[in-house]
């Protein structure tokens, strides 16, 4: 047994399944699944984080991770809600224009 299993919680199972659902959304959901789903993982992080016995390094790790979910949920909740106009618009759509705004961060254009 190492210094990590002997010094560390284990997680409450019902966080950890909770965790699970909400992560596996991301492979089944659209950019404002992403966003939710983003959230939500960071919400998670922030629960598992207040979890009583764990180390700071720890702690630190799932405020962190929680931190960069809410980022990105924040980034895929801006651009899907460039992207209404867009897509609500068929004249738009049919016309050749691109769908994202140069003015917008785009995670899909890695910018």
């Amino acid at each position: 047994m190492g210094y990590a299993s002997c010094c560390v919680p284990t997680m409450p199972p019902v966080l950890v399944q909770r965790w699970e659902a909400v992560y596996a959304r991301y492979g089944w959901t659209g950019p404002e699944g992403v966003a939710e789903a983003s959230e939500d993982v960071g919400a998670l992080w922030r629960e598992m984080a207040a979890v009583p016995g764990c180390p700071w390094w720890l702690v630190a790790g799932l405020v962190t991770a929680a931190e960069a979910f809410d980022a990105q949920g924040r980034e895929w909740s801006t651009w899907a809600a460039a992207q209404t106009g867009f897509f609500a618009d068929p004249s738009r759509r049919l016309s050749g224009e691109l769908p994202v705004r140069a003015d917008v961060f785009s995670p899909l254009s890695g910018r």
